[in-house]
């Protein structure tokens, strides 16, 4: 990935932040100014008055994991800690890992933090 692009799963997870903090449109706004290469081409071809639910859910179809739910879990759980590797450099894609799993199954707070405690 090239040094100033961020991975879509980033960009999901900091739209869903600011949806929080800033209007809709604001949103929208920020969303397609931001975006690029294919996905600006994805989104030049919506409704200007598309919501960023909408433009989210046409940008994840097109761009969004779609790895199962098994197969995530599976790396999670077998994913290992190389030699040269920090726990710090080894943790955060456990984490990541972690936080796809969660967005698709839905695991509440509780049981994610008890699976990262279990895995470290």
């Amino acid at each position: 990935m090239p040094k100033n692009e961020v991975s879509f799963e980033d960009l999901k997870l900091e739209v869903d932040n600011v949806k929080v903090i800033y209007c809709q449109n604001t949103v929208r706004q920020s969303l397609r100014k931001a975006l690029r290469g294919q996905a600006k081409r994805k989104m030049l071809h919506m409704k200007p008055e598309a919501t960023v639910d909408e433009i989210m859910s046409e940008l994840n179809d097109k761009f969004g994991n779609v790895a199962s739910i098994d197969t995530m879990l599976s790396k999670f759980l077998m994913a290992e800690q190389e030699q040269n590797e920090t726990i710090s450099e080894w943790g955060l894609p456990i984490e990541e890992l972690l936080l796809h799993v969660t967005r698709k199954t839905r695991l509440d707070e509780h049981e994610q933090k008890d699976m990262l405690r279990k895995r470290f």
